[in-house]
């Protein structure tokens, strides 16, 4: 009994692991290890941070000392079914009165997040983040 038990456990988290982590629906942890300012164009740095998020709902950006800053999502771009597999979305957002966009995208070489927002003085905050992991 205990091994048809496991053998269904195992079939179930199986099956939920080939459906892949969908952008829209799953809450996902994207692992940064470098960082890009593109307004400089500067070569990257060693940059840890860490984006959290949850379809349509906030997405959360949680930098060294666990400072957070919470980016509301107003809507999304694009159906990406499978963060494991190429694909993107671009999130509209606003972080207080900043707004503008967040994409997460994965190509054949590499996984990033490229950030624009409007910074009220004319200029823009454009960053990419290289992704290490998503979980």
């Amino acid at each position: 009994m205990k091994k048809i038990a496991s053998l269904a456990m195992f079939m179930i988290a199986s099956h939920f692991t080939l459906l892949g982590q969908n952008i829209s629906t799953t809450p996902l942890a994207w692992t940064v290890s470098q960082m890009r300012d593109l307004n400089s164009n500067k070569d990257q740095t060693n940059y840890s941070c860490t984006f959290l998020t949850n379809g349509t709902a906030a997405i959360q950006w949680v930098q060294k000392n666990d400072f957070t800053t919470t980016l509301a999502v107003s809507s999304i771009s694009g159906t990406w079914t499978n963060v494991q597999q190429p694909g993107k979305a671009v999130f509209n957002i606003t972080a207080d009165s900043e707004t503008g966009t967040i994409t997460f995208e994965r190509t054949a070489t590499d996984t990033s997040i490229s950030l624009d927002l409007s910074q009220g003085t004319g200029t823009r905050l454009r960053l990419k983040y290289i992704v290490s992991q998503v979980k």
